[in-house]
């Protein structure tokens, strides 16, 4: 019965978002090429700048350099925008949907991975899109659902959950040369939402302490494979830099009371507590010298940012509306805030200068003939095995939490043999 109820969690957010989809799908996922490229909106937040705007939601933001990705959930596709230009591209999808969800979509450089839906198998896999050729290459083929895509230069990883067991595998693709495999190459241990970054690639498992899932992050250029013994459970997915620097992530405290932001520097080893009594940290962000985060601490979700360098921390948002799901990269930040009624992109330099844009001439659709609009009142929700959910009132769900189990002394600890990604 658990092994049931497990598996129709990880199917539910599958099975609604087929339910949006309407007619059959296509044999050919992508037409070739890119799509039309198309100006975006004018102004948001106090010394923010709105990168969209509604009628419609849109969701869960990735940036690299110039590059801001999100899905809009009108449509279920993502789009591209680039910040130089102000102008937009729609990744067509025919008749295979994104999955709008929270890390369901990445971004460097010049690729964008993502997971999609397609509603002939009712499986989710993961897919390339070269910005600058146009091109959309599907890297897995329905073995399993896959899910939780990260990218970092050339590397790419993702979760293949397991519908009979409810656990995730992470597996990983070079774009260089096309080849694929297993992290660890050992299905019974339950792996979960990778992040990748300066040679670094980080996630969580269960594979050596019973009932909790434990920070583990590898070194791409050794091999070696570290664990992070603590008595603090992890409660949010991790980050890593674009430089490999640092590594953060959300953890309670020893009496499972209030969370807080852990930080790891990969050069010294060292680990730090970032927020303070009262915060109610999630979802972090980290590149440069910057930490940016979702804080419930005044009722609702604001952004913060911490400066690693002097040891401040600011407050960017003060909206009585949600702003959430945090993302950054050489000093641009982008979240999704519900100011006006829909969920939107909006984007601020660390410097708090807002962005220029050009303005709107309307959003190129991909929409097949039919397929309707869905505006969540709330945050999509995915539960892999082990997660239950935390969510300090009234933050939305969609991250894990975990009773601490044991008592350890919070340091790092080498734990596998090298292995390498080529």
């Amino acid at each position: 019965m658990k092994r049931f109820i497990r598996t129709m969690a990880v199917a539910a957010v599958l099975v609604i978002a087929i339910v949006l989809a309407t007619g059959a799908a296509s044999a050919q996922l992508f037409p070739p090429g890119p799509g039309p490229m198309t100006p975006e909106p004018g102004p948001g937040p106090a010394g923010a700048t709105a990168i969209t705007s509604g009628p419609g939601d849109n969701e869960f933001p990735a940036v690299s350099g110039n590059t801001i990705v999100w899905f809009d959930n009108t449509t279920k596709s993502v789009k591209v925008y680039d910040v130089a230009s102000g102008r937009s591209l729609t990744i067509p999808g025919n008749n295979t949907y994104a999955l709008v969800s929270m890390r369901q979509v990445d971004v460097s450089e010049n690729h964008v991975v993502w997971a999609g839906m397609s509603a002939a198998t009712m499986t989710s896999d993961i897919y390339l899109y070269d910005i600058a050729s146009g091109s959309v290459t599907p890297l897995t083929s329905g073995q399993g659902y896959q899910m939780f895509p990260a990218i970092m230069d050339n590397l790419i990883f993702w979760d293949q959950i397991d519908m009979a067991t409810g656990k995730g595998e992470i597996y990983w693709y070079n774009i260089a040369n096309g080849h694929t495999g297993s992290l660890l190459k050992n299905s019974s241990i339950n792996q979960l939402f990778p992040a990748a970054g300066g040679g670094f690639v980080t996630w969580l498992d269960d594979g050596k302490v019973s009932g909790r899932l434990d920070f583990r992050w590898s070194s791409l250029q050794t091999g070696n494979i570290t664990r992070l013994i603590s008595t603090s459970s992890v409660i949010s997915p991790p980050a890593v830099s674009s430089d490999g620097r640092w590594i953060v992530w959300t953890a309670m405290d020893e009496a499972g009371n209030a969370p807080y932001l852990r930080m790891l520097d990969t050069t010294t080893k060292k680990i730090q507590k970032i927020t303070g009594e009262g915060a109610m940290p999630v979802n972090p962000a980290v590149d440069g010298d910057f930490i940016v985060w979702t804080d419930y601490r005044n009722g609702n979700g604001d952004i913060y940012l911490y400066d690693i360098q002097s040891g401040q921390e600011r407050q960017l948002t003060s909206e009585r509306a949600e702003e959430a799901f945090p993302d950054i990269s050489d000093g641009r930040i982008v979240w999704m805030g519900n100011n006006d009624g829909y969920w939107n992109i909006y984007s601020a330099t660390v410097g708090g200068r807002a962005q220029s844009t050009v303005a709107p001439t309307g959003f190129p659709t991909v929409a097949p003939t039919g397929f309707p609009t869905f505006a969540p009142t709330g945050f999509p929700t995915f539960a892999p095995t082990g997660y239950p959910t935390f969510a300090p009132t009234p933050a939305p769900t969609g991250y894990p939490t975990f009773a601490p189990t044991g008592h350890h002394t919070e340091e790092p600890h080498h734990t596998e043999e090298p292995h390498h990604f080529t």
